[in-house]
């Protein structure tokens, strides 16, 4: 894959995932479109391929949080820490 088409991926990923997140946070908090645009945001990425392991946390009996862990994911991490 040329870089030109990796970006190309990687910006169309990062917008896919910004629609979730607002979708995610105008149910979870259930706020207007008025209110989510007024909210300050920033996004920063670490790139990293690897095996990933995804947790589920039970909160509650209706919630549950999916975390990743592993190698892959603390270097990831590391490397969008060190893009700030």
């Amino acid at each position: 894959m040329r870089l030109s088409e990796l970006v190309k991926t990687a910006t169309e990923l990062l917008k896919t995932t910004g629609e979730i997140c607002y979708r995610a946070l105008r149910r979870e908090f259930d706020l207007d479109d008025e209110t989510l645009n007024d909210l300050k945001h920033e996004l920063r990425v670490g790139p990293s391929t690897g095996e990933v392991l995804v947790r589920s946390i039970r909160k509650d009996d209706l919630h549950r949080d999916y975390v990743p862990v592993g190698h892959s994911i603390n270097l990831a991490a590391r490397i969008r820490a060190s893009s700030s």
